[in-house]
């Protein structure tokens, strides 16, 4: 069990006695010198448990010594009577009431800071007094790279480019986490509910991937959030329906069939295609016959 510690109250009181015994009484057997009183309490005070010690003063050590003395107490009274009947309270090191109460009992905002990184498994969520460790602990997870010189806001379409700017990343990046915060305290509300960014960064997930901060595969699933609305038959560009490729696949057949045209015209004359498929007429080199009967000499 925790014991008094009275080792400060000890020599407080030894060193009063002892400026008083100075002057005071020549000990005696029924008149025991200072020191041992001082000593007596002090032991008896080691066998007391904490939660039931009382303050010790010097006045209440001396008490016994008091009711032997008549005529020479005066003196001891008076001097011993200005010594304090407590030692000051020791503050423990980083421990700070007023803080343990306000962690204790937060403030309800009506809305949390949650991180940005929730793709990456990070469900941290800060309290509004705690911004500057909200913004801090964004960029922490860029590793040791600094953010990206260009990032947009997740909730409107407002882009942050440090280089039109004129500053530096880290500066870029705190003035868009500031302009988001805006935001959740927009969207706050009474009770409980879940914060999150409503939609990626697209510029955060190109430079990410640029700097090997996320997979190929997760990239790829991030980069497919559409804020388009669910509609039904809606198919991708260039898609084709089955009575579509089976008329392309005709098509192409026919192109690629060749044409004898003169076992066409052989079958013609043997009438064995009908006219209305009959190619149209072509004059075979050989028939022609060029006359020269109109050139002169």
């Amino acid at each position: 069990m925790a014991r008094v510690p009275s080792v400060l109250r000890f020599q407080v009181i030894c060193d009063e006695l002892d400026r008083v015994g100075i002057s005071g009484p020549t000990p005696s057997p029924s008149r025991p010198s200072l020191r041992s009183v001082a000593t007596t309490a002090y032991t008896n005070t080691q066998s007391i448990p904490l939660n039931k010690a009382l303050p010790i003063s010097p006045t209440a050590s001396v008490s016994s010594w008091q009711s032997s003395c008549n005529s020479d107490t005066m003196s001891c009274t008076s001097s011993v009577s200005s010594a304090t009947s407590r030692p000051p309270r020791e503050q423990l090191e980083g421990f700070d009431p007023h803080f343990q109460q306000l962690a204790m009992a937060p403030f309800p905002h009506g809305y949390v800071l949650p991180c940005e990184f929730a793709f990456l498994g990070c469900n941290l969520q800060f309290n509004p007094e705690y911004q500057e460790d909200w913004i801090s602990h964004s960029a922490s997870h860029f590793s040791t790279h600094s953010p990206p010189p260009k990032v947009i806001c997740t909730f409107c379409n407002r882009e942050y480019d440090s280089v039109e700017r004129g500053i530096d990343p880290m500066t870029n990046w705190t003035s868009r986490m500031i302009h988001i915060e805006r935001h959740f305290w927009d969207s706050r509300r009474v009770g409980d509910q879940e914060m999150v960014h409503p939609r990626p960064d697209y510029f955060v997930l190109d430079y990410m991937l640029h700097k090997n901060l996320l997979s190929k595969k997760d990239y790829l699933h991030l980069i497919q959030y559409t804020e388009r609305p669910e509609c039904e038959n809606l198919y991708s560009l260039g898609y084709q329906t089955p009575e579509m490729k089976r008329r392309a696949e005709t098509e192409e057949r026919r192109a690629r069939q060749t044409h004898n045209l003169d076992n066409e015209r052989r079958r013609m004359k043997r009438g064995k295609i009908p006219k209305e498929n009959r190619p149209s007429p072509t004059v075979s080199r050989r028939e022609v016959k060029i006359s020269t009967n109109h050139y002169t000499a």
